[in-house]
């Protein structure tokens, strides 16, 4: 069964739709940079670059985290994400924007051994567009094993997991739509009873189902009424489900108590929830943003910057909140490194933050005890 026909898009699978926002919206909280490598080996940021003036306003529809946020919608649901190029007349780029993942394809000239010649883009009306391949950036998430040239979409380890959760909801949704009854079997008590089956099904679904859900029904034949073994509590569905969520949330590399999926409820705690955004950052969010910087840094430094061979683009993570260090921790251990004589009271001042001077060089904790002691006073 091909199960990737039988799904709908992000916008019909709650637990989808929850990871990619949060992937997103996270993506956007980190800042893009640009540094250059210095001859000493040392990198440091360039100030109003270009490229990152570009990706702060790519055109005149929207700004670069509406752009970010399709590049992560892009990379999930197919592996590739695509950039269109606008230039001006002489070939410098104007202007940058996403591109429909499900409208770009590589297109080959006949008898050409290149990988691709061009790109094909597909608008929504009209003809296709044959795209020269300067003008379109690709951002690739791994390797497709059937086509090299394109990325390896998560989404696609996860048709039968979408699938699931989407009929379970569904049943769900329907018991619900018929007052809480499952499916229903009638059979009449008297089997030389003349009944016409369809009658009496219109009229228990006319009071069981829809706007007339608990309204009263009587019967003018005697019937029996059977319920088939295949309630919500039968089916288990909230463990089947569970496991999907579970699974969906581990091919992205977000827990389930971040995303606020239900799968999480039993492990989400004050510290868990700490430890567990961390995670997501380290396992799902800075590998994305390494991901798209090295892409449009590859593609796009050259187009902007005469300098670009000593640029790379990268992602200010510095006040990420989850990333941050835990400042009662850095003072203890600042602490317990100074009274160990393991560190000199500049690093000390250095680890907590405090401004150093220039007497606090070599100066240990066992020479601060020594001048107290003798009453010179110190620290």
């Amino acid at each position: 069964m091909n199960f990737g026909e039988l799904v709908g898009g992000l916008e019909t699978n709650a637990a989808l739709h929850a990871a990619v926002s949060w992937l997103a919206k996270s993506v956007n909280q980190a800042t893009p940079v640009v540094k250059v490598r210095r001859r000493d080996g040392t990198e440091e940021v360039t100030a109003h670059h270009l490229l990152t003036q570009l990706l702060e306003r790519p055109n005149s529809y929207y700004d670069g985290k509406t752009l970010f946020a399709g590049v992560v919608l892009s990379l999930v649901a197919d592996g590739n994400a695509y950039l269109g190029i606008e230039r001006d007349a002489e070939g410098q780029v104007l202007e940058i924007c996403w591109l429909a993942h499900t409208r770009v394809t590589m297109q080959k000239d006949p008898q050409s051994r290149e990988p691709f010649d061009f790109w094909e883009y597909r608008p929504p009306t009209g003809t296709p567009i044959r795209v020269p391949k300067r003008d379109i950036v690709q951002v690739r998430m791994g390797i497709d094993p059937e086509d090299p040239r394109y990325g390896l979409a998560p989404l696609k380890a996860l048709v039968r997991q979408q699938y699931a959760l989407e009929q379970g909801t569904t049943y769900t949704a329907n018991v619900l739509r018929n007052g809480g009854t499952p499916m229903t079997i009638l059979t009449p008590r008297d089997p030389d009873t003349l009944i016409d089956p369809q009658e009496i099904a219109d009229r228990w679904n006319a009071k069981t189902q829809g706007d007339r859900v608990g309204s009263a029904l009587v019967m003018d034949v005697p019937v029996e009424v059977h319920y088939p073994k295949a309630t919500p509590n039968d089916l288990a569905l909230e463990t089947i489900l569970d496991r999907m969520e579970a699974d969906i949330c581990a091919v992205l590399g977000v827990p389930a108590q971040v995303l606020g999926l239900h799968s999480g409820r039993l492990s989400k705690t004050y510290a868990n929830m700490k430890e567990a955004r961390e995670v997501a950052w380290e396992e799902a969010v800075l590998p994305l943003l390494n991901l798209i910087a090295g892409c449009l840094s590859h593609a796009l430094l050259p187009e902007v910057s005469a300098r670009w061979e000593r640029e790379r683009l990268t992602f200010d993570v510095s006040q990420i909140r989850p990333l941050m260090p835990d400042v009662d921790s850095l003072h203890n251990r600042a602490r317990e490194d100074w009274k160990a004589n393991l560190i000199d009271r500049a690093a000390w001042k250095r680890m907590v933050g405090l401004p150093v001077v220039a007497e606090d060089a070599g100066v240990f904790y066992e020479d601060t005890t020594e001048t107290q002691l003798s009453g010179k006073g110190g620290l």
